[in-house]
This record gives structure tokens, sequence and C-alpha cells, in this order.
């Protein structure tokens, strides 16, 4: 008992000492809407259903690329030599076969990651053509880089936009939500 005085008399117990490092909020206890409502700024609001900062932050990587790109055209050597040249594209063209096997995997499944497979696929299939065609080595190597683009690469890439729009217009009309992988 004289402890438990002494313990009062000097000030708070351990527990209300405890308590009292606590943070005010908690993290799992924050109110975000509350917070829009009192801070309404356009990083917070979205755009086109992505984060506006998100957005912006592309756009700024967008116009930052283009003197980047022209810095690179002017320094880079037009002739180059590459150690594992070989595995770098045998590479590329397995993990486009994969973006390909997987956007049918997911159609056939009905899964809700369709659409950014098949945009994954075709972006792959732009950029496959794009590097073949001016990574040619001689004039024969060129014509087939094109004609493999004309006829193969840039034909499934249109598809692979097809069925990607298609499937978000589905999702939107049967008002499906992204919860299937």
């Amino acid at each position: 008992m004289a402890t438990e005085s002494r313990h009062s008399a000097k000030g708070p117990d351990r527990e209300s000492q405890r308590s009292a490092r606590r943070p005010l909020i908690e993290p799992r206890q924050v109110d975000f809407a509350k917070i829009r409502s009192i801070m309404p700024s356009r990083l917070l609001q979205p755009i086109g259903g992505a984060p506006a900062w998100a957005i912006g932050l592309l756009g700024i990587a967008a116009v930052v690329l283009v003197p980047w790109s022209v810095a690179l055209t002017a320094e880079l050597p037009a002739h180059h030599v590459a150690r594992h040249w070989d595995v770098a594209w045998a590479g590329f063209d397995a993990g486009l076969a994969i973006a390909l096997l997987a956007t049918v995997v997911a159609a056939v499944r009905g899964s809700h990651w369709l659409s950014g497979l098949a945009t994954a696929a075709a972006a792959m299939l732009l950029c496959d053509a794009w590097f073949d065609v001016v990574t040619s080595a001689s004039r024969l190597d060129l014509w087939l880089a094109l004609a493999s683009a004309v006829v193969v690469e840039l034909p499934l890439a249109v598809v692979c936009v097809v069925v990607s729009r298609s499937a978000v217009q589905v999702a939107r009309r049967t008002g499906d939500s992204p919860s299937r992988p």
C-alpha cells in the first residue's frame, strides 16, 4: 500500500505514461476522406482513375525524355558491339512469348488482368518491330525486319489493343470490379 501511494504521489503510473507516449493519431485510424475535405489538393484528385501525382510524374518523364533522346542521338556512336547480343534478343523474345501466353490464359480464365497483359504485349510487339528494323545489319536484314513488322508484329499489336479495349468495355458493361486475378 505504501508503494502505491508513493507512485501516485510522485505522478502518473506506468500505464498512463505509456498511453502518454502513444501518438495522438494511429496510422490505421487516419480518415483520408476527412483530410481530403480539409485540404482539397489537385495531387489527391484522380485523373482518369489514376492519382494526379502519378500522371504528373509521367508527364514530366515524357518531357524530360525528349531532350534526352536528342542528346543520345547526337552523342552515341552509330556502331557499337554489344556483349550478349544473342541473350538480349532471346530474352526479349521469351518475355514477349510469356506476355502473349499470359494474355491468352487471362482471356480463357476471364481474368481482370487481361487488359493490362494485352496492352503490355502490344507495347512489346511494337518495341520488337522497332528494334528489329533499326538494328538490321544488312539491306536484306532490313527488308526482312520490315516485312516481319508489317506482316506479323504490328498486326499482332493491333489485335492486342483490340483485346485490351474489348476487355475494358466488357468490364464497364457488366460492372465487374477487378477482384479476380
